[in-house]
C-alpha cells in the first residue's frame, strides 16, 4: 500500500508546475484564469501529508486517516474535475478562435 501513498511527489511537483506555466502565462487572453493556478498550489501542498503514512499506525494520519487519505483524495478528485473542465473550455476557445480566423 505504501507504493500507492507514495505517489504524492510527483503529483505535488505536477501541481506546481501547473501553476508556473499558469502564472507565467502573460498573453492577453491566458489559458487558465489566474485562480486555477492557486489552486494548483493549494492542491500539492495538500498531497504532502501523505508523507506521514509511514509513521503513523491509526488516526487522522494513517494510510486510512482523515488527512492522509480522505483529504487528499477529495482534493485530488476536486483538482481532476476543475482541470477537466478548463482543459475542455481552453480547447474549445482555441478552436472557435481557429475558426473565426
Amino acid at each position: 500500500w505504501f507504493g500507492l501513498y507514495f505517489t504524492w511527489p510527483p503529483f505535488t511537483i505536477w501541481c506546481f508546475v501547473i501553476a508556473a506555466a499558469i502564472f507565467g502565462d502573460k498573453s492577453t487572453r491566458p489559458f487558465f484564469p489566474r485562480w486555477v493556478g492557486f489552486l494548483n498550489i493549494w492542491a500539492g501542498i495538500i498531497y504532502a501529508p501523505s508523507a506521514l503514512t509511514i509513521y503513523f499506525k491509526s488516526g487522522a494520519f494513517s494510510w486510512n486517516g482523515l488527512i492522509c487519505f480522505w483529504l487528499v483524495v477529495v482534493v485530488f478528485f476536486i483538482w481532476i474535475i476543475i482541470m477537466s473542465v478548463l482543459v475542455i473550455r481552453g480547447i474549445n476557445a482555441e478552436q472557435n478562435a481557429r475558426g473565426a480566423a
